[in-house]
């Protein structure tokens, strides 16, 4: 640039000269890739439609949020319609939703959507938690299976130990159900005890060793009404404490009274066909019911 200053002719002049200044420049870009890290650390994810209402669900079982987020984890992935209908269905048998998660998303092998809900629920709880073991139970025939060799009867695949003497009542009042048409067996009178059945259960009693006092009652005073009313409510009380009360009904007694005597006939509730009988004892006649593993 140059300019007149009175009589004398003035001159200026600037030069830039400009270098890269790479360490400056990558230690900004690094601090900017940091925070953006920690932008996208500190971001949740966005949730999907569907894990939200399965949060919300959580939610209302009871759950913090904390740890219904943590629960439904896998619902942010792909998760069949089919899965996510079946958890919805245990939501409503007001499984928890740790437990409904569980077995919604439990192993292919196990999982069966169209299982009995409340056989599930049982099984759920008898297993521990065990997946397959909760199916097994769910999936299993609606069988009455009696075991009298190892004191037992298997209900819907469930195994209940049944003391000895309620048990062969249990056989017997089963047999009859098979034996004949409509499977009714009417109490003896409360005043006079019925001779001809005490002699079909003294010989049931002596195939699968009865306990002798049992035997010998029967022997002495003949099968009383009494003693049939006694067992068949020990045979409720054990199946509805393990089963709880809806689930025994169908595996207990059904009853009809006389109009002309008012005497009650009661008969096993379950269809013949779904009651399978152990047929022989595989100890035999002769051995001593003290060497057996029964529950007294």
């Amino acid at each position: 640039m140059q300019w007149l200053s009175g009589t004398h002719q003035r001159f200026a002049s600037v030069e830039l000269q400009c270098s890269l200044n790479g360490t400056g420049i990558a230690s900004i870009a690094a601090v900017i890739i940091l925070l953006l890290l920690s932008l996208v650390w500190l971001v949740p994810v966005p949730v999907t439609a569907q894990r939200q209402t399965f949060i919300a669900k959580a939610l209302q079982s009871g759950s913090d949020l904390a740890e219904a987020l943590a629960l439904s984890v896998p619902l942010q992935a792909a998760v069949s319609e089919q899965r996510l209908l079946f958890l919805d269905q245990l939501l409503q048998q007001h499984f928890s939703f740790a437990d409904a998660m569980a077995l919604a998303l439990c192993s292919s092998e196990h999982w069966d959507p169209f299982c009995d809900l409340q056989w599930l629920k049982l099984g759920w709880q008898m297993s521990s938690g065990d997946c397959g073991k909760a199916f097994q139970i769910a999936k299993a025939p609606a069988v009455l299976e009696f075991l009298v060799s190892d004191s037992c009867v298997v209900v819907h695949g469930v195994t209940i130990e049944l003391p000895r003497t309620p048990l062969l009542y249990y056989y017997w009042y089963a047999n009859q159900r098979l034996k004949t048409a409509e499977g009714w067996v009417l109490n003896p009178a409360s005043n006079k005890p019925d001779q001809l059945l005490a002699q079909d259960i003294i010989v049931l009693m002596e195939q699968w060793q009865g306990h002798k006092k049992a035997i010998q009652d029967l022997q002495e005073q003949g099968l009383k009404a009494k003693t049939l009313d006694q067992n068949r409510s020990k045979i409720r009380d054990e199946l509805m404490s393990v089963l709880g009360a809806e689930l025994a009904h169908p595996y207990l007694f059904d009853s009809q009274k006389s109009v002309r005597t008012g005497r009650f006939s009661y008969r096993l509730m379950t269809a013949p066909e779904l009651v399978v009988l152990e047929q022989s004892n595989p100890f035999g006649s002769d051995r001593d019911i003290s060497e057996m593993p029964v529950v007294i």
